[in-house]
């Protein structure tokens, strides 16, 4: 069973963003588990180490609300996820991490 944090949506958009804006700086990162300890540890304990994840999946079982929603089938974070069978995955992590920290910061909590 997987135990529910609460968290606002203030705090969702603010934990996304100092991950996303790392792994979009740091595009040799290419696992969440590998960032530093400090940001690790605050999305350690989160379903799929995801605050958006944490805060939508407890109302909406697919997530329809969340401004990630549809983290599959080419979304921009699956296409993350799966930069390593590419050419150039630095060049794709860093593209994608741009485009999920754009949509979080264009979110309006």
């Amino acid at each position: 069973m997987t135990r529910s944090i609460e968290m606002t949506k203030k705090e969702a958009k603010r934990i996304c963003l100092i991950l996303w804006r790392y792994l979009r700086d740091h595009p040799k990162c290419n696992y969440k588990c590998l960032v530093p300890n400090k940001i690790y540890n605050l999305v350690r304990l989160l379903r799929n180490e995801c605050p958006l994840c944490e805060l939508f999946a407890r109302f909406d079982a697919v997530c329809l609300t969340c401004p990630l929603r549809h983290c599959n089938f080419g979304s921009h974070y699956m296409k993350w996820c799966q930069s390593k069978w590419k050419e150039d995955p630095e060049a794709v992590r860093k593209y994608e991490a741009s485009n999920i920290v754009k949509i979080i910061e264009d979110w309006e909590v």
